[in-house]
């Protein structure tokens, strides 16, 4: 097996002269193979409305082929209802409260009291319109964006100057916790490596415009070795975009655009989330009296966060502007170690650091290398004195991508031994450190798969098989019931995370039908609410498959129901997420 990495990247880059292997057509725009694209949602929201969310929750597409699981039910096809309806019931998420930003529901008063509600119920979402004694009409709440709109902290529209997207009008978005969504491609902000204590150098790359850039090699966008935007661009260069029909995220619903790499980050919305959302989120990342995030990025202009100083020297003297240190606001979720941990498996064959075609990553290609870290030749000489400073970076565990799961919702209590995950980059070649030795020695890394339930509980599970494109585990059955991102954890990388159900179940007693009445009387938890007057096709009590004629009494942990024709020899109650028949004991 061959074992190639980047021991000092230096030593890769001195040679300048050597590395003539350039792509037919290097980019930009750099190749969409992980993560998100490099692209700006609002655009797509103004020309496709909610099928851009389709784009990813799409059930059906999330099996890909890959056989159901043998141990759970036939995978249900409403898998974004099912996880809207996690938040009612008594194993709702976060306690069923409404939390706002993207969750905002279209009617924040259910009951009419006059009072906004501050936990989910069924008609905060489900507006029933009456049309007769025998039913309702239910509005179309299936778009999108009669829920997810993104709103100015005090609740009206945001100006149309200052986008967001509804993933970064989220809590987790107000506190920079980018990671916990992108995976290690994207840290949280200050939360990996820490800054680097070294001056940037010649080798240091630049977000645009670097000093000491290699000038002998000119992109179509007019950008130069050295700089992000070398790759991370559009093709010419301009605003406009470039059309990409290549990437997985354009497939079934047209093509996207790439865009430069300061419209991409701008285009986040996050330059607009304001100190009173940052702080009222949570550990706010914004400093007191902050207007705005942009201090996340721009320190250099804004002010230096704790612990980032520009060097002097012994006369006070700045030993180098401030443009030179904008990269260090890029690693403040961009750090050394998961930039170069970025590396698409495009043949499916494995990652070999240093052995793939260019362009498709960080560290597959020397090319990669000189992309970022080129300089003028000039300046070659004293490179390598550069690259001391720098430290060893050589390549470990590479970011998987996740793909599809084969599951993405069972019963609560349910264990079954082939959940299936499929992607890109399970394993890879590299290095790991020898502490006995003081050495790095060749490794080959393997993954595992990590649960993670929405108050942050880790669960990580062993694979009984993987390759480099899937992985079986089996999955215990004691899980609670709740909402889990499951990714592929490698090394101490973990993918893009995908998300799962698991369905709360309804758990009753016994059922006891009084005769003299005709009335069933059920005890237990789980029923969830059922509002009289507001028929449900999912939800409901039928005895020998007819509906009740009245139903008296349904509380999540008890029912009331009155059947004209006698009391039935079978009973069943459904719930949004499943049912369960009961023999009524007669009295």
């Amino acid at each position: 097996m061959r074992k190639i990495y980047l021991p000092i990247i230096g030593i890769v880059l001195l040679a300048c002269s050597t590395i003539v292997a350039w792509a037919v057509v290097p980019p930009p725009p750099v190749n969409q193979n992980l993560g998100i694209p490099d692209t700006q949602f609002q655009t797509l929201f103004d020309t496709v409305g909610a099928n851009t969310c389709r784009r990813c929750h799409k059930p059906d597409d999330l099996v890909h082929g890959l056989p159901q699981p043998t141990g759970i039910p036939m995978l249900k096809k409403t898998y974004l209802p099912t996880r809207h309806h996690m938040h009612v019931g008594p194993n709702a998420l976060r306690g069923g409260l409404i939390a706002g930003g993207p969750e905002q529901p279209p009617s924040m008063d259910a009951d009419n009291d006059g009072v906004e509600d501050t936990h989910y119920k069924c008609l905060n979402c489900h507006i029933i319109m009456p049309v007769g004694p025998d039913g309702g009409i239910e509005l179309n709440h299936r778009d999108c964006f009669n829920c997810h709109i993104v709103t100015m902290a005090d609740g009206s529209p945001r100006p149309e100057n200052k986008p967001r997207t509804v993933h970064h009008d989220t809590p987790k978005a107000f506190r920079a916790e980018c990671g916990k969504c992108h995976g290690y491609l994207i840290r949280s902000l200050d939360t990996g490596r820490p800054a680097p204590t070294w001056m940037p150098s010649i080798i240091t790359p630049w977000p645009s415009k670097k000093d000491a850039e290699d000038g002998s090699v000119t992109s179509s966008a007019g950008t130069h070795p050295g700089n992000c935007v070398f790759c991370h661009n559009s093709a010419d260069g301009n605003t406009l975009g470039t059309i990409d029909e290549t990437s997985s995220f354009s497939n079934g619903f047209g093509a996207i655009k790439i865009y430069q790499n300061k419209q991409n980050h701008h285009a986040t919305g996050v330059p607009f989330i304001t100190e009173a959302e940052s702080t009222g989120a949570g550990d706010g990342k914004l400093p007191t009296g902050a207007v705005n995030a942009c201090e996340w990025c721009h320190f250099d202009v804004l002010g230096f966060p704790d612990g980032y100083v520009i060097r002097t020297d012994a006369d006070g003297n700045p030993l180098e502007s401030v443009e030179t240190w904008a990269i260090r606001g890029c690693q403040r979720c961009h750090d050394i170690p998961s930039l170069h941990s970025i590396e698409a498996d495009v043949a499916g064959d494995g990652i070999v650091p240093g052995g793939e075609t260019p362009y498709n990553g960080h560290v597959g290609n020397q090319d990669n290398c000189w992309g970022c870290h080129g300089f003028d030749s000039t300046g070659a000489p004293d490179a390598q004195a550069y690259a001391q400073d720098m430290g060893d970076y050589p390549v470990q565990a590479t970011v998987a991508q996740l793909d599809a799961i084969n599951a993405v919702m069972w019963p609560q209590g349910t264990g079954f031994d082939d959940l299936i995950l499929a992607g890109r980059g399970f394993e890879n070649d590299g290095v790991e450190w020898d502490y006995d030795n003081y050495m790095w020695i060749p490794h080959y890394y393997m993954p595992s798969v990590q649960f993670t339930d929405q108050d942050g509980n880790v669960t990580v599970l062993e694979p009984t098989s993987s390759d480099k494109t899937q992985i079986t585990v089996a999955v215990p059955a004691d899980l609670p019931a709740g909402t889990y991102d499951i990714q592929v954890k490698k090394g101490d990388t973990l993918s893009n995370p995908l998300k799962a159900n698991i369905l709360p179940g309804i758990d009753t007693g016994p059922a006891i039908c009084v005769t003299k009445y005709r009335l069933v009387f059920l005890r237990g938890k789980g029923f969830n609410e059922l509002y009289r007057g507001a028929p449900s096709s999912v939800t409901g009590i039928t005895g020998d498959g007819v509906d009740a004629n009245v139903i008296y009494l349904w509380r999540d942990n008890m029912i009331a129901a009155r059947f004209n024709g006698g009391c039935p020899s079978e009973v069943t109650v459904t719930n949004v997420f499943g049912s369960v028949t009961l023999t009524p004991r007669l009295w």
